[in-house]
């Protein structure tokens, strides 16, 4: 069995964001996490601006559609954990994010979710996510977008990085992490 020090440990934080608020905490989390991480866009052709872009997102999200997005430029099989942000579209996730979570959640090792959102369904929302999923997250945690604007999310966000770290960790300084989707059996140790 690998040992690997948590500083070792890859992470990759993946998005997809219309507005811009799910892009800022996913740029906000990567440095915050220990060891190695990535950031990645969900990118579709298709741009969705104005009022029709706003709607179709809803109608998407509603009626739990999977639109195509562009392959991602990770693969995700190679990260010990995948951090998945959405934005809250009628108490939904949004389509590209449920595209990506369908096509990719046989090859996750660990997962975290956050959402943003306006106005309610970020319980329904990460709900949803881990259903998808078939997995517990490390963490999960949701901030509004007044949260967002105003910079009021600070304690939010170190509890969101704290629960991942003690996923990898116990009393002391180790903890072993569900790698059966990898095919080496991999434990980590976090030093103190």
């Amino acid at each position: 069995m690998d040992s690997v020090t948590v500083s070792q440990c890859k992470a990759l934080v993946v998005f997809y964001s219309l507005s811009g608020f799910t892009k800022r905490i996913a740029e906000e989390i990567a440095p915050k996490l220990p060891g190695s991480t990535e950031l990645e866009e969900i990118k579709e052709d298709k741009p969705r601006r104005g009022w029709w872009g706003y709607l179709k997102s809803a109608i998407e999200a509603m009626r739990k559609r999977c639109p195509e997005i562009r392959p991602l430029e990770s693969d995700v099989a190679a990260y010990d954990l995948v951090i998945i942000g959405t934005p809250v579209w009628a108490a939904h996730m949004a389509s590209p994010v449920r595209t990506f979570l369908l096509n990719h959640r046989d090859q996750f090792s660990d997962v975290a979710f956050f959402c943003t959102y306006g106005g309610s369904g970020e319980t329904a929302t990460l709900d949803e996510m881990v259903g998808l999923c078939e997995m517990e997250p490390a963490a999960k945690f949701a901030l509004t977008d007044g949260e967002i604007t105003e910079k009021t999310y600070e304690n939010k966000m170190d509890g969101f990085i704290s629960e991942i770290t003690q996923r990898f960790s116990t009393g002391e300084g180790e903890a072993t992490v569900n790698t059966d989707s990898i095919d080496e059996d991999v434990q980590l140790k976090v030093t103190s």
